[in-house]
């Protein structure tokens, strides 16, 4: 009941969920259907920034204490239905956070 979600469906956007409930949700902006976007997630304790697309970073604090996290999932959300219905072609894991200048470096 603990994730953190990068999922881009219809009315949906990426959060951060602390017990099943949502506890930060980020709005980086809207990826355009059959798109290749560029999505970077930065955390530093209960503070998310988010940046899709070199757009402006935006940044929502947790309402609740974040939980060791201790599964990855990629491109399936454990044993739900939202399955990824396309394609990655990069994926980078950096075990800091990174500035909000940076993230958006990465995604220009």
């Amino acid at each position: 009941t603990n994730y953190i979600t990068s999922l881009f469906k219809s009315g949906q956007q990426p959060g951060v969920f602390v017990n099943g409930a949502l506890s930060a949700n980020l709005t980086p902006g809207t990826q355009i259907a059959n798109t290749f976007g560029k999505l970077a997630w930065s955390q530093n304790g209960t503070v998310f920034t988010a940046c899709l697309n070199g757009g402006t970073p935006v940044t929502a604090t947790s309402t609740a204490v974040i939980p060791t996290m201790d599964t990855l999932y990629i491109g399936s959300f454990g044993t739900s239905t939202y399955a990824l219905n396309g394609h990655i072609r990069k994926l980078s894991y950096y075990p800091v956070a990174l500035s909000s200048s940076n993230i958006v470096a990465l995604t220009s």
